[in-house]
């Protein structure tokens, strides 16, 4: 299983400001995604059961917005959170883009916050 999570290129700058400190070496997607919150509880969550199942888990990052093609990924399962549509607007929304662009089922599920 893969846990897949999609930066904006700003975002992931900005997680990399965030987490880097004074580190000269910039964090790869791959390991910014491990320290992002949401995908943090995810795998906390599923890691026990996906192990009992006799399978592991991955947690990989990316940039960009058609990742179900570039992944191979089927089922989808997209997380979010409530926005206006003049934030949609004004930012875009990758959750929509791969909910309206996937090639396979996709499952929203909503940020409780």
């Amino acid at each position: 299983m893969r846990v897949l999570h999609v930066f904006t290129q700003a975002r992931l700058e900005r997680v990399r400001d965030e987490l880097a400190g004074d580190a000269d070496t910039a964090l790869s997607p791959d390991e910014a995604a491990t320290h992002v919150e949401p995908v943090r509880a995810v795998a906390s969550e599923l890691c026990t059961p996906l192990r009992q199942c006799g399978t592991t888990m991955d947690v990989t990052g990316c940039v960009g917005e058609d990742v179900s093609r570039e992944f191979g990924a089927k089922p989808v399962f997209v997380g979010g959170r409530r926005r206006s549509p003049v934030g949609k607007g004004r930012k875009g929304s990758t959750a929509q883009r791969v909910l309206l662009d996937a090639p396979c089922p996709v499952t929203f599920v909503r940020d409780p916050a």
